[in-house]
């Protein structure tokens, strides 16, 4: 758990280190806790998100605490599919650690990733959360508002 003494740091991060075996322990983490009980597995498609990235549509952020990587957040930035005269940020991936929570860690991640998109020129954000999930919480505090649901059914 971070203390008072430790650094938080706010950094890029690359789809090469969060597709990394070093880093496979903490995204089974983050899988096994958003998805439980749903349809898909753990396989994410980062040919794909190496793409976007390589062509400045990915917005990837890493969060440290002591030197020590305790989360992440990755998401798209691009021309909303619904108003193309509208850019949006849809946030993919949001993780921090259990041990780092309830700290500022997640609220501090958020907030860099909002900062960062819109200054890439994001006007509007997306974010996907279980509600009864810490993200949902936090995204509530920071002043997001529920306008839609996502409905997931198996075909």
């Amino acid at each position: 758990m971070p203390t008072a003494a430790a650094t938080l740091t706010i950094r890029p991060i690359a789809v090469d280190e969060l597709a990394s075996d070093a880093l496979a322990p903490m995204v089974r983490r983050h899988w096994d806790e958003v998805a439980a009980g749903g349809p898909r597995e753990l396989a994410p498609d980062w040919l794909r998100y190496r793409a976007m990235e390589q062509r400045g549509l990915l917005l990837g952020l890493a969060v440290e605490v002591g030197g020590v990587l305790v989360g992440y957040s990755l998401g798209s930035i691009g021309p909303d599919m619904s108003d193309r005269l509208l850019c949006g940020y849809t946030n993919a991936l949001f993780w921090v650690e259990q041990a780092n929570r309830g700290v500022g860690v997640g609220t501090a991640l958020a907030e860099a990733t909002r900062r960062e998109a819109k200054a890439r020129g994001a006007q509007i954000e997306s974010w996907h959360a279980r509600g009864d999930s810490p993200l949902a919480g936090l995204l509530r505090k920071l002043g997001c508002k529920a306008r839609e649901v996502v409905f997931e059914g198996v075909l």
